[in-house]
């Protein structure tokens, strides 16, 4: 559902793309009881390239 982005890519079109799959995910869990965890990403264990 995340991931890096290019410095050229539209940085709000994948912010409202992640909601909305976010959102999704949560209806679809609710639905089957089922709890979710979302883990950010950190640029330890994915550096940020320059």
């Amino acid at each position: 559902m995340a991931g890096l982005i290019a410095s050229t890519d539209p940085r709000d079109k994948h912010l409202t793309v992640y909601k909305k799959n976010l959102e999704h995910a949560a209806k679809e869990a609710q639905k089957a009881n089922i709890t979710i965890v979302i883990e950010p990403i950190n640029t330890r264990d994915i550096p940020v390239s320059s």
